[in-house]
């Protein structure tokens, strides 16, 4: 059986201690298993990628690459991975709270994805973003072959199908 602590560090730091404070949001592994991706609320709400070492009775992490946010005041609530993991695209959006449902804006960002080393081209490949269609996404997954991205849309309660052309990255 393999076991994940039950508590990653998503403060990418040197610390060894997790911060508490950094607020864990989503979780997804590649498609390789070698790396989990780990998108954090907290202050800016920045991604983590962490390698995967896997032992005979455990499971240990290191984090390779933290992407910083450049879309505060939203968040990233959830990412996904190309089937290749060639790309990883992520939802942005802003948190949940009475105030803002229906009110909120979001963002679905793709990025450069080295399955081999870890790491995420910090320049976006795309942003898409279209309000009337979806406004506060919490979680983002791919379909099967890759065509479409499937969103859970928290602010209007409904599931959101996008259309993913995979050679164009929109």
């Amino acid at each position: 059986m393999l076991v994940i602590p039950s508590r990653i560090p998503t403060d990418p730091s040197p610390n060894p201690n997790p911060n508490p404070n950094q607020e864990p949001h989503g979780i997804r592994f590649s498609n390789t298993k070698k790396y989990l991706a780990c998108t954090t609320i907290a202050k800016q709400g920045d991604i983590s990628i962490y390698a995967l070492d896997q032992a005979a009775d455990a499971i240990t992490t290191s984090c390779v690459t933290s992407l910083k946010n450049k879309l505060f005041p939203l968040t990233p609530k959830s990412v996904a991975f190309t089937k290749d993991d060639a790309y990883m695209v992520v939802v942005y959006a802003t948190r949940a709270n009475p105030f803002t449902r229906n009110k909120s804006q979001g963002f679905i960002v793709s990025y450069a994805f080295n399955s081999a080393t870890g790491t995420i081209n910090s320049k976006p490949v795309s942003v898409y973003r279209n309000n009337e269609v979806f406004c506060g996404a919490d979680d983002i997954n791919f379909s099967i072959d890759d065509s479409s991205i499937l969103l859970t849309e928290q602010a209007k309660d409904q599931i959101v199908v996008i259309s993913f052309n995979k050679e164009t990255v929109s």
